[in-house]
């Protein structure tokens, strides 16, 4: 879709992804690297399609937020660690290092409803 300027800004969903707080997280080592894995190759792949749907993706710094869809508030810190995997698939799909604040600026929100997350990319006006 096409945002004020005409520049191309979008936002997808991930329906069904569960982002728990990993450091109270109680399970097996296992359990916990196939959600990781799971999480990262489903933001990575949402992220290409929307960017190919996307004509004209602009090469520009991004704010890209976060949402949290669950039960359950978290607090901050926690919910940027929630959001972790899904971060890491987003920076591997645009090819940038998810800790460069040059090239993105991340932000997390969340909601209350049945367990996903959404990510919404929008052009820094610098």
């Amino acid at each position: 879709m096409t945002g004020a300027n005409g520049v191309c800004a979008f936002a997808f969903s991930i329906p069904g992804v569960r982002l728990v707080n990993e450091t109270n997280a109680r399970e097996h080592w296992s359990a916990r690297s196939k959600r990781a894995h799971m999480q990262r190759s489903l933001a990575r792949l949402y992220t290409l399609q929307a960017k190919r749907a996307c004509s004209g993706f602009p090469e520009a710094p991004w704010n890209i937020v976060v949402e949290r869809i669950g039960r359950n508030d978290l607090d901050d810190d926690n919910l940027a660690a929630s959001a972790k995997h899904i971060r890491d698939g987003v920076a591997d799909a645009l090819g940038i290092d998810d800790g460069d604040q040059a090239s993105a600026r991340w932000s997390y929100r969340q909601s209350r409803g049945p367990f996903g997350a959404r990510v919404r990319f929008e052009p820094r006006g610098e």
